[in-house]
Parts: structure tokens; sequence; C-alpha cells
């Protein structure tokens, strides 16, 4: 059969990679061609989201995900309307069946003919079946169940019992599923405030779209507006059994990942694509998944770059997987491929804050003065949080430690709220510290105590723990009184929730670092001591404390007795500092245990784990960046040890480039290294 000039081209686009073999059993549903007054231009896109849900499932069929199939339509750039360039796309994604269609709207009347096509039999140009339907507009889903059970009657096995679903399947109402729309167009763009709204209001018209409610909280994530994503999450769950099995299994994962992260919200996504590969949101989310929770179970950030590739194999213009890959080509200093990446990411014009964090990694990753000038006023224009989260996305994707400092010292004069302030200077105690600069982190700390005796109190502890700085047992003490004499509630984390209020420490989290400061003195015997008060802490402890850390306190006594292998099993399978999801104590305990464990696996020659772990430092967030330059000591040293010169010398030149500066008490490790290096 000769091809078309239009499907011609659409080949040459779609065949830059092998097409997955083709089912007889897969429908792709091709954008339908619309006549009429224009207001329902809408319908050429929803009618593919609409058909293909109601298909998907029946009998042995499974339908092309509706949102891959849009995506490459509209980045082949091509009209997809003759049967050749169904047959093109149909192949792109393995389907042995596809559907063509166009719809007339006229006198508040619609006429839809859809017409299917078989790949796999002998006529492969010829329509299996052609049917149409007609009625009022107001009835589109009515018509699009009796269109699909014309559709499915040659080779139906029960598709009346899923017809029956497609009222469950998604909204009754027209303006509701139009709203939708926009909002994922905003949504894939990056313009996540706009897209919250759109789906705010499509849950207002139709207030059991479950669909909405799902999309709301997803962009509300981004769009950091807290109270949307309650909304949305909570929304999305309750009207769940209205969806199909795929989009019900969705909307449970992601509840499942947003409440409480677990290795269950990987596995479940695992799951989606197993039985579907063209499940974009499952790629996506996966990719969040392994992007934000996996570091915190000993692996590196890198491991989330292929769902996120894929995602943009399918929606080329996805403005959140461009930014996540971006983030990843700054971890990697890869700046060829982060400024491919971002030019992308500018023409989709998506929300400033978004452009200007990438703008900022930028102007870190490929050192350029003028652009970093460029950015201190930029910043010093917008309020303290955006300042503050900036900030923390440089120093957790570039690992410029020092540089980040300059610029944080730079803004931290500015005018802002206490709470602000405060954070900046958290911070920067935290850059210092990673920097292997005790002495400075203490001046933020005092500047701390000024704004928020309690917070400073809380950070200057569990930092006087970190097993690489050398502190005098004097300070120490002095530490560990002040920690002591914090007031601590047994109901309440470690911060108020609006941050106004004098704060209480968590009881068992005073426990805890009362008993790593007793390691850190020597002391094993209070240190058990404090284990065995955090498990006879009464109600309303939460349990997942009174388990977790006893165990870390028990496993630091070991190590620091010589017990490597007891310390280890004390630490369990799997770091049980993940589940403590509390705002405080868990960015405390999480990159404790991680790099307790690594040390571990190391002593006892694991060296392959080992290494994994220590690249899991930073996390996303940047609240371990303290651990970073000693694990990359650590690493040097292993890879030194195997013959590996080139990675050594990398993870050594890394060392010395956080802690050059550093105190004089560590000041022999850098010599060290640098004598490594051949540089001394």
């Amino acid at each position: 059969m000769a091809l078309s000039a239009t499907a011609a081209a659409l080949l040459g686009r779609l065949r830059a990679s092998p097409p997955p073999p083709v089912s007889a059993n897969v429908i792709a549903v091709l954008p339908f061609s619309y006549h009429g007054s224009g207001e329902s231009r809408a319908l050429e896109e929803g009618i593919v989201r609409l058909l293909s849900t109601n298909l998907d499932g029946a009998g042995e069929l499974r339908s092309v995900d509706a949102r891959a199939l849009l995506s490459v339509v509209e980045h082949a750039g091509v009209n997809a309307s003759d049967p050749a360039s169904g047959r093109a796309l149909a192949e792109r994604f393995g389907a042995g069946l596809y559907v063509l269609g166009h719809i007339v709207e006229a006198g508040g009347r619609l006429r839809i003919t859809a017409v299917i096509y078989d790949r796999t039999g002998p006529s492969t140009g010829a329509p299996l079946e052609q049917v149409t339907v007609e009625g009022e507009s107001e009835q589109l889903f009515p018509l699009v169940d009796e269109l699909t059970t014309k559709l499915l009657a040659h080779r139906s096995r029960e598709p009346r019992a899923r017809i029956a679903q497609l009222a469950a399947l998604t909204t009754h109402s027209l303006p509701a599923l139009r709203t939708f729309l926009d909002g994922e167009q905003h949504y894939r763009r990056g313009r996540y405030g706009e897209a919250v709204e759109a789906f705010r209001q499509a849950t207002g018209l139709d207030s059991t779209f479950a669909l909405a409610y799902y999309r709301m909280s997803t962009a509300a994530i981004w769009a950091s507006d807290w109270g949307a994503d309650t909304v949305g999450r909570n929304g999305a769950m309750r009207f769940r059994e209205r969806l199909a099995t795929r989009d019900r299994q969705l909307v449970e994962a992601w509840d499942r990942y947003s409440r409480e992260p677990t290795a269950e919200a990987e596995q479940l996504y695992e799951m989606l694509l197993a039985r579907d590969p063209d499940d974009v949101e499952a790629w996506f989310q996966l990719g969040e998944v392994r992007f934000h929770w996996k570091p915190m179970l000993g692996y590196p950030l890198l491991e989330a770059r292929e769902p996120f590739e894929r995602v943009l194999s399918y929606e080329p213009n996805n403005a959140a997987a461009l930014i996540h890959l971006v983030r990843l080509a700054a971890i990697e200093r890869d700046a060829a491929r982060l400024d491919a990446l971002l030019e992308r990411v500018r023409r989709l014009d998506p929300g400033w804050d978004q452009l200007l964090e990438l703008e900022a990694l930028r102007a870190f990753t490929i050192g350029d003065p003028a652009a970093q000038a460029q950015l201190r006023q930029r910043l010093a224009a917008q309020d303290a949080e955006v300042r503050v989260r900036i900030l923390h996305s440089v120093a957790a994707y570039t690992g410029d430690l020092e540089g980040t400092a300059v610029l944080a010292r730079q803004l931290s004069g500015l005018p802002s709220e206490p709470r602000w302030s405060a954070a900046m200077h958290i911070l920067l105690a935290h850059l210092e510290v990673g920097r292997g600069r005790w002495r400075a982190a203490s001046e933020d700390l005092a500047a701390l105590e000024r704004l928020r005796p309690s917070w400073a109190t809380h950070h200057r502890g569990f930092l006087a723990t970190l097993p690489f700085l050398r502190l005098s047992a004097a300070e120490l003490e002095a530490i560990r009184s002040d920690v002591e004499r914090m007031p601590t509630s047994s109901a309440s984390p470690l911060l108020d929730a609006d941050w106004t209020q004098p704060a209480m420490m968590y009881a068992p989290g005073q426990r805890y670092l009362l008993g790593l400061l007793s390691a850190r003195r020597l002391d094993p015997v209070a240190a058990l001591r404090h284990a065995g008060e955090i498990e006879r802490q009464p109600a309303p402890v939460d349990a997942t404390y009174q388990r977790v850390f006893p165990r870390l306190l028990r496993a630091e006594v070991a190590h620091a007795g010589g017990q490597t292998a007891d310390a280890l099993k004390e630490l369990g399978d799997t770091p049980g500092s993940a589940e403590i999801m509390i705002r405080g104590f868990w960015r405390v305990t999480n990159p404790h245990e991680r790099y307790l464990r690594a040390e571990l696996l190391a002593a006892l020659g694991r060296e392959e784990e080992a290494l994994r772990w220590y690249a899991s430092f930073p996390a996303p967030s940047a609240y371990d960046v303290y651990y970073l330059a000693p694990s990359h000591l650590r690493r040097a040293e292993i890879h030194e040890r195997r013959g590996e010169r080139e990675q050594a010398a990398e993870h050594y030149r890394r060392f010395v480039e956080l802690w050059g500066n550093a105190d004089p008490e560590l000041q022999p490790l850098v010599r060290e290294a640098r004598r490594r290096l051949g540089e001394g």
C-alpha cells in the first residue's frame, strides 16, 4: 500500500527507535477530526481519552495510553486522520487495531463516526467496521457508550459490563472535562498554579470528578499549595471507585507515596508498567519516587533518570520531567546536557520560580560569575521563602557549598520575617559544617539562637554528633546539657505547625540526641540508658520512634566497640529511619543511619554496597549536605584500594574542593587527599 506524504513524514519522525511487537489485543484511538462551531474543539482530544478508557479492559483488549499517543501526535506535528498515518502511529505503539473518526456538531446535536482498522489481518488497508451515533450535544457520554458497543460487537467478551462502567470512569460534565483538559495543558508546560486552579474549577463543576482531584493534588505539590494537595488527594481517594482499574491504582499509589513513602509505592508503579509499558503517568510517578524517596533507602538520585527520559519519549515538552533531568545534569556537572535541557524548558515558559531555580543551577554548574551576579539580583527581588528554597536546590544539585554559602550570606541581610531569617542561618550552619568549618557554623548557630533559641539548641545538638567533627569534651558536655534542659512533649513533633510559638523538643528525639552525644563522648552506658528510656516512653509517643531510635543508638555503641557485624545486624536490612516522616527528626536520623550503614559495610569489606550508600548523599532537599565531603573521601579510598585510579582521583578532588578551607583539626585529612592526588 502506498503511503501518503503525511504518513511518510510521520513514519520518518516515529522510527527513531524500534517499534514494539504488534499485538492484536492492543488498540490505538487516534484524534477524531471535528467540524462545527469551534466551541467543542476540545472533543478532538477528549474523544481519544473517553473512547480509550472505555475500550481498555473489554475482554482481552488493552487501549494505548491516550496521554502518550496524543503527545506523540503533537510532537510529530502532522495530521494523523488518514488510514496510512493511523497505521504509522499504531505501529509506534505496537497496536494491532486502530480507530479513526470524525465529529460533526450542528444545531446542538453531535454526529460521531468511527472506523476501526486491523493491522494484523490480510486486508490491512480495509476497515473492519464503520459505526455512527447521533444525539444531543449534552448526551456525549451516552453517545460514547453506544459508539463503543458497536465497535466491540464483533469481538466482544461481555463488553456491556465494561461499558456500564463508563459513567464511573470519568466526569458526566462536558464543561468539567473541558476545564480538566485546560489544566492538563498547563500541567504539562509547568504552569502549576494555573493547573491547580483549572482542576479546582473542574471539581467544582463535577464534585465527583476523581481524576481532576488527583491532578489537583499532583499539580499542587509543584505549586507548594498544600491545601489543594490535601483536598485533591482526599477527593481522589473518596471517588476512586468510579475510575477504571488502571486509574484507580494510580490514585492509590499516589496516595500511598504522598502520605508515607515506602518501597511499596515504587512496586505499585512498577506493577502498573508491567501491565502497560506506555503508561506515561506511571513512568513519571516512578521517577518521582526514585528521585525523592530512594536516596533515603541508599540509592543515588541518578536512578531516576530512566523513568523521566521515558516520559520525554512520549511527551518531549513535559516540564516536570525536564526540570528533574536538569537537576540530574547539574549533579553530574554535565554543562552541555544541562544547557540543552534548560533551553527546552525556557521554550515552554513555565512558572517563573521553577525557571529561576534552573537558571541558578546553570550559573553554579558552569561557574559563570556574571550569571551568578545576575542571579543574586533576581533572588534579592523575591520573597525570603523562594530564596531559601532555591539556595537549598543549588547546594543539593551542584554540590557547590562554598558558592551557595557566599550567595546565602549576600542575601541573608535582606529584610524578611524572623522565621525565614532563622531558616537562612540554619542553611548557612549546615553549609559551613559541610565545608568542615564548625567554627563558622557556630557563628550562624549563635545568630539563630537570638531568633529561635530552641531551634539553635536542636541544630547545634545534632550537628555536634557528626562523626567527623573534632569537638572537645567540654564543648560536647555543654551541648548535651543544653539539650537536656530543653522542654519536651510526647505528643508533638520538633517544631510547632505555624513556626511562631516556642518549640518543644519531641521527647524521644531528645533522648535520641542525648544518646548520640553520649556515644560521641565515649559513654556507652549512658547511650544505652537513653535507648531504654525511649522504649519506655508512655503514650502517645509514636511506636516507630520507639523502635528506630534505640536501634540506631545500639548500633552506634556496637560500632564504637569494634563489633561491626553486630552493629550492622542491629540496623536491619532496610533503614527504619526512612519510616520517620514527621518534620524534624527524620532529617537527623536518616542521614545518620545511611552514613553509619555505609561505614559498617565498608569495614566488613562489602565495598560495592558501601559505595551505593555513600552515593546516596546528598538527598534532594539538601538536609544532609554535611555528609557530602566525607562520602567523597570514603568513595575515593575504596576506589583506590580497588585500583580504580580515575574514580578515586575524581572523588579526592571533590573532597578537597569541599574541605579545602576546613578547620585546622580537619586539615590532616585534606593534606593526605592532596598527597594522593599528587598535589603535595
